[in-house]
């Protein structure tokens, strides 16, 4: 179903998910991302969804090749089998921000800012001018059933200077409250290449051995 969105606002792709809704299962493993825009035109923003856009985006590819060996996982788009291997893994997936607000979608830069490479510097602007409504993760890691066994967390973007501490710092301050391990992971997504070179390539396995050795990820199960 398609997100309904008015001119002065941009509302997430998968806000009917974001506060765990698909979840069957007890959680061990938290993924957070950052904001997939439902304002956007189909040919714009094709994910089916979190982490959907898998033509540069790796996340499903390396989850797949850290938690059973196929690093072909993202390759069919499959909401329902990425669904499934979550489930499998007691895995969820969420993202920072449920809504940016006080937009003019149709004069000036907002529809391309948000819709146009998916720049995670142009939500930054966003933040910075108060216009993104938070998805409030710290509360849903605080008082969610489904969360009661979660084990680790991961923002999947490296940085978290200001302003993206306004929304991480939060929930790592719950999540230290609740002992639960949290940790920055290098961005999945097309914004990575420069972490890459020809001696080693831009692969699945490649990232994981980033997340795991360089950037602190355990597999918590």
């Amino acid at each position: 179903m398609a997100v309904k969105n008015n001119n002065t606002s941009c509302r997430h792709k998968f806000y009917r998910d974001l506060k765990l809704e698909y979840v069957d299962w007890e959680v061990e493993t938290l993924f957070i991302g950052t904001f997939n825009p439902g304002c956007c035109k189909k040919n714009e923003n094709s994910a089916e969804w979190f982490y959907g856009r898998t033509q540069n985006n790796m996340f499903w590819n390396t989850l797949g090749f850290i938690y059973s060996r196929n690093p072909t996982l993202g390759d069919n788009g499959n909401a329902e089998i990425w669904m499934s291997f979550c489930k499998k893994h007691k895995i969820a997936v969420t993202d920072l921000i449920y809504e940016v607000e006080n937009l003019d979608l149709i004069n000036g830069t907002d529809q391309e800012d948000l819709c146009k490479g998916f720049s995670d510097s142009k939500l930054e602007n966003f933040i910075r001018q108060e216009k993104t409504v938070s998805n409030e993760v710290e509360i849903l890691i605080q008082n969610s059933q489904k969360l009661q066994k979660l084990k680790c967390v991961y923002l999947t973007r490296r940085g978290t200077n200001r302003p993206w501490n306004i929304l991480w710092n939060p929930i790592k301050l719950v999540c230290r409250n609740r002992k639960i391990y949290t940790a920055p992971l290098t961005t999945p997504g097309g914004y990575n290449y420069f972490q890459f070179n020809n001696d080693f390539p831009r692969t699945p396995e490649n990232l994981s051995d980033i997340w795991i050795n360089r950037n602190g990820m355990r597999i918590c199960q």
